[in-house]
Formats: C-alpha cells, structure tokens, sequence
C-alpha cells in the first residue's frame, strides 16, 4: 500500500498557522507580563503613598514636593474618615505615577527613617550585649573595653558593672530559691546609659577626625 504523502502547499499552511500560533501566544505573554509589571509599579506608587501619609511631621516637613502634590498630600494627612482618607491616598498615588522622575528620591525620603530606626535597633542590641559581657566576665570584659576607648572613666564603669553584677547574683539566688525577683536597683540601665554615652562620644570623635582628614585633603588638593 502506497505511503500518503502530504502536499506541499498543505505542509506550508500549516507551517504558517503554527508559526501565526507562536507570534500570537508571545505577544500574549509579553502582554501580560507587560500588564504584571504595571500593576507592581502601581502597587509599589501606592504603598508609597500611604507612606507618605503616615510620615512623622518632621520628616514630612523636609520633603520637597511641588506645591499641587503637597496639597493634595495635606489634606490626605487631615481627612479622618477611612474611606475618604483612602479616596484622598488613591488620588494622591495617581499624582504621584504622572511624576515619574520623583519617585525614586521620595522612595529614599521614606525609606531612611526605617534604615535609621534599623541602625538603632541594632546598635541598642550591641550596647545590651556588651553590658552582659561585662557583667558575666567582669575585670577581664571590663579591661578590654578601657584598652579600646582609654578615654572612659575607669571606677566609674568598674562601679557600675560591679552593681550590675551583684544584683544579677541577687536575681539568680531569689529563682533558685524560688522567691520573688529581687527589687530593680537600676544598675543595668545606669551602665546601659554609661556604656551608650562612652561609644556615642567616641563615635563622635571618629567622625571629627574623619571630617578633619577630608577637610585637610581637600586644602591639599587646592595647594596643587
């Protein structure tokens, strides 16, 4: 029995529907794609929007918007009824969509006082860390901070971390007696302050020194 064999001119329809198939479903998903990328954008506007209506006053106050935005934003800041105040974000992130170039600075404004909040947190932790350092190693913790900042006040920290130690030894004696906790004394939150001025100063220092050395380059360089 003889093989069919399809004729060309069908093998080329063919060829060509497959490849009309292709285009049309590529250009459906870069549509779509196009359209998921429109509608994140328009979410992340959005969220920035609430941000900006939530801003604390001071940080608010140091923004720089046009006259219009700002106006719109004011009054979004002092609409209290919740669909009225969301109305108000909507059109507020609609202005702001119409001002792509400042966008991205408005995002930076919103996003410092979380990064600073962040650098905070996690300094206060370093701080709590250090103080329960010095108050389980006592004299050998305490002799490695005073080699590191030689400009602290020696009995003043050695004092304190003692009284912070004492009253640690208190607390663990009361739960293994199963009594009461002890009466707080405040001497871990003295040393916590003590501990917080001693590297807020030195931090201080540093960042003079540094700013001496840019200031001395920079009168070097206008020597040249």
């Amino acid at each position: 029995m003889a093989k069919f064999q399809m004729p060309e001119a069908a093998k080329a329809k063919i060829t060509k529907v497959r490849r009309i198939r292709t285009k049309l479903n590529s250009e459906e998903e870069e549509s779509l794609l196009s359209k998921s990328s429109m509608k994140r954008d328009a979410e992340e506007v959005h969220r920035l929007a609430e941000a900006l209506v939530e801003m604390k006053a001071t940080e608010y106050k140091k923004l720089e918007l046009e006259d219009d935005l700002r106006t719109h934003l004011d009054l979004a800041r002092r609409i209290d009824a919740h669909i009225a105040r969301k109305r108000q974000i909507l059109f507020v992130a609609k202005q702001l969509r119409k001002r792509p170039d400042a966008l991205s600075g408005l995002f930076a404004a919103v996003d410092k006082p979380k990064s600073e909040q962040k650098r905070e947190t996690a300094r206060m932790h370093r701080i709590e860390h250090l103080r329960d350092e010095l108050v389980a190693e006592g004299d050998e913790a305490l002799s490695k901070l005073l080699t590191q900042h030689p400009q602290a006040d020696r009995q003043q920290l050695r004092t304190l971390v003692r009284q912070a130690a004492m009253y640690k030894a208190r607390q663990q004696q009361a739960l293994d007696d199963g009594k009461p906790a002890p009466h707080n004394d405040g001497s871990y939150s003295a040393l916590y302050k003590a501990l917080n001025a001693l590297l807020s100063q030195a931090e201080k220092n540093e960042a003079d020194a540094d700013g001496k050395v840019d200031s001395e380059a920079d009168d070097d360089a206008s020597t040249t």
